[in-house]
């Protein structure tokens, strides 16, 4: 095997730096999600029959749905034409969801990042997954092309900052607060690939699919 995780981890602290060095990639990262958060609202409130609940607990579902293969197709055709991809059309979409459910204009939703970005972990064993929070305001006279718009364009300026760990940005960003919370309960994670098949030795794997019941 070529790398380690422990690779992975060791060169990951180096390539971020320190956060007390301003010129550090982990400080730019800082100071560019300080500025794209700064005045974020609460989490969204999708407790149903109990807004502004104080207490929650962790019951929740998995619901599995099938789209048509024209769907599918449409949401590749809104993509192209709009130079966006496909994640980016079901992300303004979900996007406007949440907006008529909970009537906010300041929608903020976490998206989850392979963090695989160097051809030297693809078969590495591990998880390399992160978080990044995006953010959308969505007024009343906004139509879904520029909404669409809004949402590639913030989206391609914080995949520049996708490194910077989650568990670092919550401490910070709580930090400033005086009640420390959740940064979101909505999390969108996009997976339009196959799964691979794993091959070990003589033993046959099979994907075995667990029912996980989240609440968020």
């Amino acid at each position: 095997m070529p790398i380690q995780y422990i690779d992975f981890a060791l060169w990951q602290r180096a390539y971020l730096g320190d956060p007390q060095d301003p010129d550090s990639r982990i400080a730019a990262d800082l100071r560019y999600w300080a500025k794209a958060l700064a005045g974020m609202p609460p989490p969204l409130d999708l407790s149903p029959g109990h807004p502004g609940a104080t207490s929650h607990d962790n019951r929740g579902d998995t619901v599995a749905v099938q789209w048509p293969a024209a769907l599918h197709r449409q949401i590749t055709q809104v993509a192209r034409e709009h130079r966006a991809t496909s994640f980016m059309v079901v992300q303004a979409g979900l996007t406007a969801l949440l907006a008529l459910l909970t009537g906010r204009d300041d929608i903020v939703m976490g998206i989850v990042v392979a963090g695989r970005g160097h051809p030297r972990l693809d078969d590495l064993v591990g998880i390399f997954v992160n978080i990044m929070l995006l953010r959308t305001e969505v007024t009343g006279d906004l139509d879904f092309a520029h909404l669409l718009d809004q949402v590639r364009t913030r989206g391609l300026e914080a995949f520049d900052h996708q490194d910077m760990p989650y568990g670092v940005l919550v401490e910070r960003i709580n930090a400033a607060r005086s009640a420390p919370r959740g940064l979101t309960h909505v999390v969108l994670a996009w997976q339009n690939n196959k799964p691979a098949e794993l091959v070990l030795g003589e033993l046959d794997v099979t994907p075995f699919r667990c029912t996980r019941k989240p609440r968020e």
